[in-house]
C-alpha cells in the first residue's frame, strides 16, 4: 500500500504540472505555434473578453475532469474514496497555483470562446481522451508505474491534437462558410438598387471609411463594415447582420494578406465604386513578392463597375491610376493638380493639435474650405477620397461641408486622449503599417510637450523587416525625446536605427503593461504615440 501511495504522489504531481502547461497551451501558447495555420485557414482562436481567470479557471476543470476519467479507469480496481479525493486535491491546489502566478503575466489579455474555438477544444479534449483511452485498453503495459507514466506524458502530444482538431474542423467551416454566403446572397436580392463602395490599400481603409460613411450619411442610408472587418467572412458578416432592405449604400473594407484576396471578397459582392488609399510595404512575408501584392490591391479596381478613386501621393497608387481605363479621380496636395486630369487637391493646408483646416478644390466648379477635427495631414487624402465619391453620388457642397463638421476620430487611430493636466496620448495602437506611422510621427513633431513614442516595431515584412524598422527608428529618432520599444520582436533593429540621435532616451519592456507604470513616474508634461500593438503572439 506504501508503494501504491508513493506511486499515486509521483503521478499526481506530474499529471498536475502538465495539466496547467495544456492550459496554458490552448489560451496563449495556441497562437504562437498554429499562428499561420490560422491566417492560412481563417481562423480566429482569440478575439476579446474581460473573464480571462475564469476562463483559465473553466479550462484547467475540463483538464481536470478528463484527467481524472482516466484516473478512475487506472484505479478501478481501488474502492478507497480518499485516494480519490487525494488527487481532487492536486489538481485543484495545481489550478489555483497557476492562475495565481499567470494572474500578473497575463493581466490585459482577454479572451473570448468564438464557435471556432469551442469546436477546437473540444475536439482537442475528445482526440486526448481517445488517445489515452487506446494506449491503456490495448497496449500491453504489464505494471502500474508504466500506465501512470504513459497516462501522465500523453499531455505532451497536446499539440498534435490541436493541429489534428484545426484540420477535422475545416470541412465544418466550409460548409459554415457556404451557409453565410448563401444567406447573404439571399439577402443581398432584397437590397434593390444598392450601391456598393469598396476600399482597399496598406493604409487609411478604416479613416476613410467611416469618413465616407458619415459623408453619404447626409443623403442615404448607409450600412458600412464594422470595426475592420475586412476578410470574405469579415464581407459575410457585415451582410448578414448589419444591412437591411432600406440601405442604400453599401461600404466594405476589403483588406488582404494574401495573393487574390481582394478578388476573392469582391466575388461574394461586386462593388460599383473602388477606392485605392495607397500601396505601402506590408504582408510581404504571406504575399511573397511586391508584385502580388500591387496586383492583389489592384482588384479592387479591376472588379468595379462605375468608378475608382486613387491616392495620388503615393507613387504605386499613381501609376495603377494612369493604366486604368475605368472612369476615374485621382486626389493629393497642390503640386498634383497641374500634371494630372480628373484631379482633385487640397490647398491652404492648416494644421493644429487637434483639427485639419483646408480648400478642396477641382471637386465643384469653386474651390471651398473645409475644417476637420481630425489629427494628421494623410486624413486629407482620406477626406479627399470619400469628398469625390460623394460628389459623384450627387451630394451638394453644402451638404459635403456640414458632413466634414461632424466627423469624429477613429478609435485607436491617432485618437487623441487627454489623461489629465500633465498627460495626453496619441493612441495609433491600431495603426500596422509603416507609412501611417511615419504620418503620426509628424502629428507628434506639433506638439510642444514632451515627446514620447511607444512601439514595438512592425511585423509581417518579409525580409524587408529588420530595413524597414530601423528606418522607422531613424524617423522617431528625429522627433521623440524618449522612445520605450516593447517586446524583443524588432528590438536590435530598433535600437539601432535609434543611435541616430544620441539624445534620445531609450527604454526596452517587456509588454505594454509596464509602459505606463514607467511613464507615470515622468513628472514633465507630456504627448505619448502609441505607435502599433503587436498582439502576445510576438513576444
Amino acid at each position: 500500500m506504501n508503494e501504491f501511495v508513493l506511486v499515486l504522489i509521483i503521478y499526481s504531481l506530474f499529471s498536475g504540472i502538465f495539466l496547467t502547461y495544456i492550459s496554458k497551451i490552448l489560451f496563449f501558447q495556441i497562437q504562437n505555434s498554429y499562428y499561420r495555420i490560422s491566417s492560412i485557414l481563417n481562423i480566429k482562436f482569440l478575439t476579446t473578453n474581460k473573464n480571462i481567470l475564469i476562463k483559465l479557471f473553466v479550462c484547467l476543470i475540463l483538464c481536470f475532469s478528463f484527467m481524472m476519467l482516466i484516473n478512475f479507469y487506472i484505479f478501478s480496481n481501488f474502492k478507497n474514496v480518499y485516494y480519490y479525493l487525494y488527487v481532487f486535491l492536486v489538481y485543484f491546489l495545481m489550478a489555483v497555483m497557476f492562475v495565481i502566478l499567470t494572474k500578473q503575466q497575463y493581466k490585459n489579455i482577454k479572451l473570448k470562446y468564438t464557435k471556432k474555438m469551442i469546436r477546437l477544444v473540444l475536439f482537442s479534449f475528445l482526440l486526448n481522451f481517445i488517445f489515452c483511452y487506446l494506449i491503456l485498453k490495448y497496449f500491453y503495459l504489464n505494471t502500474l508505474i508504466i500506465k501512470l507514466a504513459v497516462v501522465s506524458f500523453c499531455a505532451i502530444f497536446c499539440y498534435l491534437t490541436i493541429i489534428i482538431s484545426v484540420f477535422l474542423n475545416i470541412p465544418i467551416d466550409l460548409l459554415t462558410y457556404k451557409y453565410y454566403l448563401i444567406k447573404a446572397r439571399r439577402k443581398l436580392k432584397n437590397c434593390y438598387n444598392l450601391k456598393v463602395i469598396g476600399i482597399t490599400g496598406s493604409y487609411g481603409k478604416t479613416g476613410t471609411k467611416n469618413i465616407l460613411a458619415t459623408i453619404l450619411s447626409e443623403k442615404y442610408s448607409v450600412c458600412f463594415s464594422p470595426h475592420n472587418y475586412n476578410t470574405n467572412w469579415g464581407v459575410l458578416r457585415t451582410i448578414n447582420e448589419n444591412l437591411k432592405p432600406i440601405n442604400d449604400v453599401l461600404i466594405l473594407e476589403m483588406g488582404a494578406d494574401k495573393k487574390d484576396d481582394i478578388k476573392k471578397i469582391c466575388s461574394i459582392i461586386k462593388p460599383n465604386v473602388g477606392i485605392l488609399t495607397g500601396v505601402g510595404n506590408c504582408h510581404l512575408k504571406t504575399f511573397k513578392t511586391k508584385r502580388n501584392l500591387i496586383q492583389t490591391k489592384y482588384q479592387i479596381v479591376e472588379n468595379s463597375t462605375d468608378f475608382a478613386v486613387f491616392n495620388g501621393e503615393c507613387n504605386i497608387s499613381k501609376k495603377l491610376y494612369f493604366q486604368t481605363k475605368l472612369k476615374k479621380f485621382i486626389v493629393g496636395f497642390v503640386p498634383l493638380k497641374n500634371k494630372i486630369k480628373n484631379c482633385v487637391t487640397a490647398e491652404n493646408v492648416k494644421i493644429n493639435n487637434n483639427a485639419l483646416s483646408f480648400d478642396i478644390c477641382g471637386l465643384f466648379n469653386k474651390n471651398f474650405n473645409v475644417n476637420v477635427k481630425l489629427l494628421g495631414k494623410h486624413n486629407i487624402l482620406n477626406i479627399l477620397q470619400a469628398c469625390v465619391v460623394a460628389k459623384e453620388m450627387g451630394l451638394t457642397k453644402e451638404e459635403i461641408k456640414s458632413a466634414l463638421l461632424k466627423i469624429k476620430p477613429t478609435k485607436n487611430r491617432l485618437e487623441l486622449i487627454k489623461v489629465n493636466d500633465n498627460l495626453s496620448i496619441i493612441n495609433d495602437s491600431y495603426n500596422a503599417n509603416i507609412i501611417g506611422a511615419k504620418n503620426a510621427l509628424e502629428t507628434l513633431k506639433n506638439f510642444k510637450e514632451y515627446k514620447i513614442c511607444v512601439t514595438p516595431g512592425f511585423v509581417e515584412l518579409g525580409d524587408l523587416q529588420y530595413k524597414e524598422n530601423y528606418e522607422f527608428a531613424k524617423c522617431i529618432s528625429r522627433v521623440a525625446d524618449l522612445v520605450i520599444v516593447v517586446k524583443n520582436e524588432n528590438k536590435e533593429s530598433l535600437i539601432e536605427g535609434l543611435k541616430e540621435n544620441k539624445n534620445v532616451k531609450v527604454v526596452c519592456v517587456s509588454s505594454f503593461q509596464s509602459v505606463m507604470n514607467y511613464i507615470n513616474k515622468i513628472k514633465k508634461n507630456k504627448i505619448v504615440l502609441i505607435e502599433n500593438d503587436l498582439p502576445e503572439i510576438y513576444k
